[in-house]
C-alpha cells in the first residue's frame, strides 16, 4: 500500500505498512522518533497518517512490543504519538485491549513508562 502524506519525501515514502523495519513497523518507527524533540512533530504526522492507512496499533515487534510500548519508553511526558496510538482504539474496550498488550517479557505499556520515563 502507498500513499501520499507526510511520509512523501523521506526514506519510509511508499512503505508496505505490513513489512516490519527491523522487526518494526513504521508505527513503531514513529513513536521511537517521538522521544526526539526536534522529530516529535513528524512522529506525530506519521503516526496519523499510518493509522489513518490502517497501520495495526497492536502489531508487535520481535521483543512482542507494540507501538504504544515504543511511545511510552523513554519520554519524560506523554507525546503526541502515544495519544494518537489510544485514540486509534475504536472504543473504550479496544483501548482496554491494546493498553493490556504485554511484551515478551510481561510488561505492558505502563511499564515501559515507569521503567523509562
Amino acid at each position: 500500500m502507498h500513499f501520499h502524506g507526510p511520509l512523501c519525501g523521506t526514506s519510509l515514502c511508499g512503505a508496505d505498512l505490513a513489512r516490519p523495519f527491523f522487526g518494526r513497523s513504521p508505527l513503531h518507527l514513529a513513536a521511537a522518533f517521538a522521544a526526539h524533540p526536534s522529530l516529535a512533530a513528524f512522529a506525530a504526522d506519521a503516526a496519523s497518517a499510518l493509522l489513518a492507512n490502517n497501520a495495526d496499533p497492536s502489531a508487535a515487534d520481535g521483543n512482542g512490543a507494540t507501538a504504544l510500548h515504543v511511545a511510552a519508553h523513554g519520554v519524560d511526558r506523554p507525546s503526541s504519538v502515544l495519544h494518537r496510538i489510544l485514540r486509534s482504539a475504536s472504543d473504550a474496550a479496544a483501548r482496554a485491549e491494546l493498553l493490556a498488550c504485554t511484551d515478551r517479557a510481561g510488561r505492558t505499556a505502563l511499564h515501559a513508562a515507569i521503567d523509562g520515563g
